[in-house]
């Protein structure tokens, strides 16, 4: 019974680790994508395509 409970936090921990790995980038591109995408931001300059 020990070994099936271990399995199993085993598990869950690197289901939770891939959650919050990817939660991260989730968060990341919506905030950002209009700072790049927006043409009157000067991030970068008028000769960059």
């Amino acid at each position: 019974m020990q070994s099936s409970y271990k399995k199993k936090l085993s598990f869950f921990s690197i289901m939770f680790t891939f959650f919050v790995d990817n939660l991260g980038w989730s968060i990341v591109f919506p905030i950002f994508a209009p700072l790049f995408l927006d043409l009157k931001n000067d991030i970068f300059t008028s000769d960059v395509s």
